[in-house]
């Protein structure tokens, strides 16, 4: 289970290769939009325990689940989505 505020770590690609650094790129750029998209739908909603399935999540980002997948199994999540706990100390 993910806390609250939900974090996606990031790729660090320092390399000249254009390619894997293009790839990295859209990694970050993948990550950001489900991170900013988590935390708002998480923040909006007043129950503690929250689930979110990378399948509704992918349309709502315009994105493939593969992609969504992809970088959300780094923040401990699972195949198919994320739950997550809303902590009682909430960012303001």
């Amino acid at each position: 289970m993910v806390n609250y505020p939900v974090y996606v770590p990031r790729k660090h690609y320092k390399g000249r290769n254009p390619r894997e650094r293009e790839k990295a790129r859209r990694y970050n750029e993948v990550a950001k939009l489900c991170e900013d998209y988590l935390n708002k739908k998480i923040l909006e909603n007043p129950e503690e325990i929250q689930q979110y399935t990378y399948g509704f999540m992918a349309p709502d980002l315009g994105l493939t689940t593969d992609e969504v997948l992809k970088v959300m199994f780094a923040v401990d999540a699972g195949h198919n989505g994320v739950t997550v706990r809303k902590s009682l100390n909430k960012p303001e």
